[in-house]
């Protein structure tokens, strides 16, 4: 059963004769119906005016409603606090509320920021990969022109080295046999394309940290090291051999003649020899040296030429092939980076329009004022609940 307050007005209006008979009156009664155990406190005699002028002019005394409050606030919070920790309760779960309802639409915001940020790391990927190639390709022609330049330089600087040494020879010694020059160019000519090998595997090796550094910054997310070092150089196509070259000053360039050619060829060189004969009987020592000079020079130079060509085709081919190796391996580890960040694109919800995203944050703006609110109230309530335990 409820509790009753009684409570009886305009006592004002009684004498204190007639106040006390009315109170003795309404005790018996009460005792005479067996009410007084349900009423939490005695009754109550109050003049709601004169409590209110009192108010009025600032006079605290004789205020007979603020004590009826009182008691029924006393009464409220000693007798049944029940309502106030339901209240403290009530208002905590609606801050957790609040707090996953948060939570629910920043992950929709961020939802939808994330996959923004996806489609333009893929797009941004996709419009680098033109600049990769790029770099691929340029540092591939930087290579062979280099190569081109230092063999046709270093030829060259041979071929020179090798007439001015038979010029410093004196006319009563006899010059290097074919086959000592043929050997002494094959070994120059190895020690050139040595040079080119080392010096390619040097600007693979920066291409490699150049496209290393290329992935790192473009593919944060994926640990890429391209590596070719155990790419070979084949020059099987282009072998330098001293026999080869002795071919030049042989006059034996192709060693599988027919029997007429050989024939042919032979009456030829008889032929040639005599003439050469005859001419050396009345062409003198220094002319005669001269000549052979620029016959060993002129030979000297066409078997380079000829290994020079062969050798470049090699070489381009050959760096062709480790440059497409790493386009590839490059080209495949972001084919793998775009293929994920595609998969996490598929995750992600329908993306959200700027004035939905707007209303979302002016939303959580509010929560954030009522939020504050709340908790503001909780913490007076529980402190108010508290001091009175």
């Amino acid at each position: 059963m409820e509790r009753v307050f009684l409570a009886f007005n305009k006592i004002d209006a009684l004498s204190e004769l007639q106040l006390s008979q009315l109170k003795e009156y309404i005790l018996n009664t009460l005792k005479k119906y067996d009410v007084v155990k349900y009423l939490p406190t005695e009754p109550a005699y109050i003049s709601s005016e004169k409590s209110f002028d009192n108010r009025i002019s600032n006079n605290a005394t004789a205020d007979t409603v603020g004590e009826l409050e009182n008691v029924v606030w006393t009464y409220l919070l000693s007798q049944n606090k029940t309502g106030l920790h339901r209240l403290i309760d009530s208002c905590s779960k609606s801050l957790q509320l609040f707090e996953k309802f948060r939570n629910i639409l920043n992950a929709r915001v961020l939802n939808a920021e994330k996959r923004l940020q996806t489609e333009t790391e893929i797009q941004y990927v996709k419009k680098e990969l033109d600049s990769f190639i790029e770099i691929v390709y340029a540092h591939r022609n930087k290579i062979y022109q280099a190569a081109d330049q230092h063999v046709q330089n270093s030829f060259n600087n041979i071929i020179k080295y090798l007439e001015n040494s038979l010029r410093e020879t004196p006319i009563g010694n006899k010059l290097p046999e074919n086959k000592n020059i043929a050997t002494w160019l094959e070994n120059n000519a190895q020690k050139t394309i040595s040079e080119i090998y080392t010096y390619q595997q040097q600007e693979i090796s920066k291409l490699q940290m150049e496209i290393n550094q290329w992935v790192n910054e473009k593919l944060k997310q994926i640990g890429l090291k391209i590596d070719v070092s155990n790419s070979k150089m084949s020059l099987q196509e282009g072998q330098i051999t001293a026999t080869q070259l002795l071919q030049y000053f042989e006059n034996n360039t192709s060693p599988y003649r027919g029997v007429m050619e050989n024939v042919f060829y032979g009456v030829g060189i008889v032929i040639v020899s005599f003439f050469s004969a005859i001419e050396e009987l009345f062409t003198s020592n220094k002319k005669l040296r001269n000549k052979q000079i620029a016959s060993i020079v002129a030979r000297s130079s066409d078997g380079y030429k000829n290994i020079e060509t062969n050798f470049l085709l090699n070489f381009h081919h050959h760096l062709n092939t480790i440059t497409e190796d790493i386009k590839i391996k490059s080209l495949d580890r972001t084919d793998v980076y775009l293929g994920e960040l595609s998969s996490q694109l598929e995750k992600f919800e329908t993306p959200i329009s700027n004035i939905e995203k707007l209303n979302y944050e002016r939303f959580l703006a509010e929560i954030g004022q009522i939020e504050l609110k709340i908790g503001s109230n909780l913490n007076h309530l529980k402190a108010y609940t508290y001091g009175i335990d």
